[in-house]
């Protein structure tokens, strides 16, 4: 997975961080992680504040927490502020934008709106800079997060997946119906049976499926028949697993 830094132009895009800028020209040298975040006159430093918002977006799952604990020990007030006013300077398709929303819906704030934000840059139609992928990735950190209402945006996602989003959503996908499988064959349920099929085609894909996968899955699908309102949609699942290499040639039925 690529590693996409957060938007390297904030200080020229924006005019709240004049007084930041002075600052950080100092010769005072960074503060370290795990050292209070560096203030003056009760302004973040632009630099710290990119630093920990890159690690956030892009960095290892180590990195992702530490960061999220640097940015949580900002004034929020602050922090939302200079988030929120660069994001309305920055242009509505630009990478930088997304990474706002995304640090923004984080922080529980104009949820709706920043979450539409994400849901929009999967949006085949929208001329966009944010590459698919990394959309995907973030609205599945949004779902791990706990909403579960996005699932239906990456479903959607599914109909041109390819390359590098297909990746990203099959492992995804996978991994939500083995652990969820209820939750995910009910909003699955609600797809056309056209985007259906394109899911099932990602979720049995030759590169991540396994017969262990096949066996887990049969056993769990056939648990949920019993479910009046989930079993069709089970019974579909089955037949297109069976009709599967990897089903055929390690799960007799």
């Amino acid at each position: 997975m690529k590693i996409y830094t957060f938007f390297s132009l904030l200080l020229a895009s924006t005019t709240v961080c004049a007084a930041c800028n002075s600052y950080s020209s100092s010769k005072q040298s960074a503060p370290a992680i795990g050292s209070p975040p560096a203030t003056q006159e009760g302004r973040i430093q632009d630099k710290e504040l990119m630093a920990q918002i890159d690690k956030f977006i892009g960095g290892q799952a180590s990195e992702r927490e530490q960061a999220w604990e640097r940015l949580q020990g900002y004034p929020r007030n602050e922090l939302i502020d200079r988030l929120s006013r660069a994001k309305q300077e920055i242009p509505d398709n630009d990478l930088r934008n997304f990474e706002i929303a995304f640090v923004l819906c984080n922080l529980d704030y104009e949820y709706q709106a920043n979450k539409e934000k994400l849901i929009s840059s999967l949006d085949p139609s929208r001329k966009s800079q944010i590459p698919s992928d990394l959309a995907a990735e973030l609205i599945i950190r949004m779902i791990q997060r706990g909403d579960k209402d996005l699932l239906a945006s990456l479903f959607v996602a599914a109909d041109r997946a390819d390359g590098a989003l297909a990746e990203e959503l099959s492992a995804f996908f996978l991994a939500r119906m083995q652990t969820d499988p209820k939750d995910f064959l009910k909003k699955l349920s609600e797809q056309p049976q056209a985007r259906r099929r394109e899911v099932y085609r990602l979720i049995f894909s030759e590169t991540t499926f396994t017969a262990n996968d096949a066996k887990k899955i049969k056993a769990q699908l056939e648990t949920i028949k019993t479910d009046p309102q989930l079993a069709e949609t089970a019974d579909e699942i089955l037949k297109f697993l069976r009709s599967t290499k990897t089903d055929s040639a390690g799960t007799p039925d």
